[in-house]
């Protein structure tokens, strides 16, 4: 059968909230939806090893959608909620979404109770708006959706979303049940993989964080992303600081208009018994275009710290270096027309 991928969302990896506008901190989560153009194992497919129509499963036939008037609203659903959130740009159309929340709910409950899809894609259409009555109604969505079909082939999906939806209402630990499961039926899918490290790091379970970002970073060790730095932040935790140090540096020169990757670099070679390692912090300090570098002085004051959720032992390292920031920094010139990043 033919596919369709419902609207996207943004899952903050590490972040208390799944926000749509945190760029640096989100992985794209698509909505999953799977829609039949025809009978499962119709016509000679009973040949080819596929089970007849009339065996097919519950969680199979939960995730068709074969009435024309339903599959209308439907793709009106998909279309507005694509125009509501745009992954590319990080900016979102209320409006839209409201309207896309308004035709998967028209779907659901007048012409197709049993579509799992419809619930899974207002559920992501919920997240997408943000604050805690949508992520409590996306819950309950993507609760119907895996209740409807728990054996779907985007299953994994839908726990992966309900999973990232605890994480983002405070509920880290309830989240694992369903973020394990993911990654066990995605086959460690690398979304299902950061979104359980992003779990065990609202937790304070530094390894197994760790681990997951590792795992993750492994799948394609040449791409270097945001969420690299979680993984040094996590490293240094754990006293791994060679590997925090490489994979913090990796990540600072990428991201160096990043004023988070700016400070956890410089915090973490300026507390290194190393002279040539503290050298490098306040050589990179200085060379931070001004409104960088005031930006990561005034990061671990400033409210997206709180969703960052740094271990302690890279809070105490930042506080110690900006206690004594390099005097260096006063010589660089300023560069206060530099465009800054997202927030990072």
């Amino acid at each position: 059968p033919d596919a369709m991928i419902g609207p996207t969302f943004l899952v903050a990896v590490g972040a208390a909230l799944p926000p749509l506008l945190q760029t640096s901190r989100a992985a794209v989560v698509r909505g999953c939806c799977a829609v039949a153009a025809g009978a499962l194992g119709s016509g000679v497919g009973g040949h080819l090893g596929l089970r007849p129509a009339w065996a097919a499963t519950a969680s199979e036939l939960n995730s068709r959608l074969d009435d024309k008037a339903a599959m209308k609203i439907f793709k009106a659903g998909l279309e507005l909620a694509a125009q509501g959130a745009d992954p590319e740009s990080q900016t979102r159309d209320l409006e839209r979404l409201r309207k896309a929340e308004d035709r998967f709910t028209l779907l659901v409950d007048e012409l197709a109770p049993n579509f799992a899809g419809g619930y899974a894609n207002r559920a992501n259409v919920r997240v997408a708006i943000g604050g805690d009555e949508a992520l409590r109604g996306a819950l309950e969505d993507y609760s119907k959706a895996l209740e409807l079909a728990p054996e779907g082939k985007d299953a994994w999906v839908n726990r992966l979303n309900r999973g990232s939806t605890l994480v983002g209402l405070g509920m880290p630990e309830e989240a694992l049940a369903d973020l394990d499961m993911a990654v066990a039926l995605s086959k460690k899918d690398i979304l299902a993989t950061l979104a359980r490290g992003a779990a065990y790091h609202a937790l304070g379970r530094w390894s197994a964080a760790a681990m997951d970002y590792g795992a993750a970073i492994a799948k394609n060790p040449a791409d270097v992303q945001p969420f690299w730095l979680r993984y040094a932040l996590e490293s240094f935790q754990l006293d791994r600081r060679t590997e925090a140090l490489g994979i913090g540096r990796r990540t600072a020169n990428k991201f160096d208009l990043e004023p988070e990757c700016v400070l956890a670099l410089c915090a973490m070679l300026a507390a290194s018994p190393l002279p040539a390692d503290r050298d490098e912090a306040a050589r990179r300090w200085g060379a931070a275009p001004a409104p960088v570098r005031m930006a990561a002085a005034d990061f671990l004051r400033s409210p997206s710290f709180g969703t960052r959720q740094w271990p302690p032992a890279v809070v105490a390292a930042a506080e110690a270096f900006l206690a004594a920031p390099p005097a260096s920094a006063q010589l660089a010139p300023a560069a206060a027309a530099t465009p800054l990043l997202g927030a990072g």
